[in-house]
């Protein structure tokens, strides 16, 4: 009696490789997008760093222009009166510019902290809402479905403004979950292999009942 032949024939290797390829793309995809995500976490924390930098030059600058024109008021206040219609000392000890308001190089400090803290606040919503919308996508959630479970990039943000990407992903999970969404399916072992079966594991029990007969192992 012949034993039969067990040897895994060139179909069965060419749909294990195929099901490996798969796995090997989902994996390079999902470290991609991890990547992606760890990526703009660090910038995200590198820009809210810059706008607290703009928001303390603002506070200095704004300190500055009170403290002037404090000494400015304490300097009109200490000056004697000038004779009517002799304004020659006034001009002297004037440190207010033209306006006569504030100091013409401490508002121009101001404005220019205030510019670009505002800018800077502009970048990181930019970025925060990227890597949330990225984030939700990964989940198969639409912004919308996020808006109407009462979620938005600003809400999931942590205390220092940056957005953790797996966060928001098992919250848009919980959310679509939560609707009824299914998720989404993983992928088709039967894609590749022309609706194939997939083969089944080559052990040492299989090879052995193959050998031997069932029922006699």
């Amino acid at each position: 009696m012949t034993a039969p032949d067990t040897t895994p024939n060139a179909d069965a290797d060419t749909g294990a490789e195929d099901y490996d390829a798969i796995l090997s793309n989902l994996e390079a995809d999902r470290d991609h997008h991890r990547q992606r995500a760890e990526m703009a976490e660090t910038a995200l924390g590198e820009l809210q760093q810059r706008v607290e930098t703009a928001e303390t030059a603002a506070r200095e600058a704004q300190a500055a222009l009170e403290a002037a024109q404090q000494a400015a008021q304490d300097d009109s206040e200490a000056t004697e009166p000038t004779p009517e219609g002799d304004d020659s000392g006034q001009q002297e000890n004037e440190p207010q510019d033209e306006t006569g308001r504030k100091p013409a190089g401490v508002r121009q400090r101001l404005a220019e902290a205030e510019a670009e803290r505002d800018a800077l606040r502009e970048r990181l919503s930019a970025q925060r809402t990227a890597v949330y919308e990225d984030a939700i996508a990964r989940a198969g959630v639409t912004g919308l479905l996020m808006s109407a479970a009462g979620h938005t990039a600003e809400t999931l943000a942590g205390e220092d403004g940056v957005i953790d990407p797996g966060a928001v992903v098992e919250t848009a999970q919980q959310v679509a979950a939560e609707a009824g969404i299914p998720r989404r399916p993983k992928a088709d072992p039967m894609l590749g292999r022309g609706n194939q079966p997939v083969p089944e594991k080559v052990t040492f029990g299989s090879l052995l009942k193959a050998t031997v007969g069932p029922g006699k192992v």
